[in-house]
């Protein structure tokens, strides 16, 4: 009878850690998957970005900027002045380069879309 009760004892142990372990696990695993792949995603997009800029030499003009920086103002319904002096300039200017990026990406693909 004592075999038996070690053999049981042992499996109850078992299951137990393994339950537990795969749970925790799982969760864990889960989570930091997903915030692994939006660094590595962002991280590529960035790169991406870069690249292209670097490529094209995409350059962003005063003009360009104010015109898109205003816009930017209209729609969160600030004066262009506060949005200037809310130090987001940089923000803005680096968000209006990747659209320019993206503009040509998107031309980009739509050629490579034709020759196939």
């Amino acid at each position: 009878g004592q075999a038996h009760d070690h053999d049981h004892d042992h499996d109850h142990d078992h299951d137990h850690d393994q339950d537990h372990d795969h749970d925790h696990d799982h969760g864990d695993s889960e989570h930091t998957d997903e915030e692994r792949e939006q660094a590595v995603r962002r991280l590529k997009s960035f790169l991406l970005i870069e690249g292209v800029r670097k490529q094209a030499k995409v350059e962003v003009t005063d003009e360009e900027f104010e015109t898109f920086a205003a816009e930017r103002a209209a729609q969160g319904g600030i004066k262009l002045e506060d949005l200037q002096t809310s130090g987001r300039v940089d923000d803005l200017r680096r968000e209006l380069e990747e659209k320019k990026v993206f503009d040509l990406l998107g031309e980009k693909a739509k050629i490579k879309e034709e020759k196939v």
